[in-house]
Order: structure tokens, then C-alpha cells, then sequence
């Protein structure tokens, strides 16, 4: 490998880790990214009550901007009960369903001027699910 040239090859996010898998087992059929919609039911199902409530309160108004304020009043949630809810999720869709894009919902915004909407697509699926 010493002499070896390297060239650079583009690939989509969602398929870095499938390229890493196929060049660790070096030849290894390469599997197939897991559907977005199969992972999203997945999460779902996974997901704690708290979770699963703040995903159907996104999914009931598609497309609209929701404020940390108005999603700790409308769940009613507690000061310290709302951060766990809305980076566990995050973390757990990086992490445990390797999901390097972007999350089912549009993050928006610091502090507490952070802002969520879930698109109408995956409002529908969330909404079918509840």
C-alpha cells in the first residue's frame, strides 16, 4: 500500500458508513441505508412518552415553528424535563440509528430562541403512527 495512489470519491452522507463497511470487509456486499420512513417509525416506537408527545405536537401542526416556550406549555413540561427531551432525541438519532442527515424536524435557533417544525411528509407518517 505504500506506492499506492489514493483518489477522492464523492458520496452522499447517508452512505459513508455503508462505504466504510464495504472497505473494512474489503469486498463485502455493501448494505443497503435503512429507509428513512422505517427509521422514523423505528424512533418513534422507540421513543420515550415524553418524546413521543413532542413529536405528535410537531406532526399536528406540519410546517409552522414552534418556540421552546410554547412546546413547554402546550406538553407541559417542567424546566428541567424539556432539555433532556429535546437532545436525547437528537443524540439518539446520530447515535444509535446512525443517521448522519438531518433529524425528522428542522432545528432553528440558540437558547432560548431555539425553534422546531416538522415537515408535512413526516407529519403524515408521525400522525399515522399516534
Amino acid at each position: 500500500m505504500k506506492d499506492e495512489e489514493f483518489v477522492n470519491v464523492p458520496v452522499p452522507k447517508s452512505m459513508v458508513l455503508a462505504v466504510y463497511a464495504f472497505l473494512a470487509g474489503q469486498g463485502a456486499a455493501v448494505p443497503e441505508p435503512e429507509d428513512f420512513n422505517a427509521i422514523v417509525r423505528k424512533a418513534y416506537k422507540e421513543s420515550s412518552e415524553p418524546t413521543k408527545r413532542f413529536l405528535d405536537l410537531l406532526a399536528a401542526q406540519p410546517d409552522e415553528w414552534l418556540g421552546i416556550g410554547q412546546i413547554r406549555d402546550e406538553l407541559g413540561m417542567g424546566v428541567h424535563e424539556r432539555p433532556g427531551v429535546l437532545s436525547t432525541f437528537p443524540r439518539r438519532w446520530r447515535g444509535r440509528y446512525r443517521q448522519p442527515g438531518p433529524l425528522p424536524f428542522d432545528v432553528d435557533g440558540k437558547g432560548s430562541r431555539r425553534r422546531y417544525r416538522m415537515g408535512k411528509e413526516v407529519a403524515e407518517l408521525i400522525t399515522s403512527m399516534g
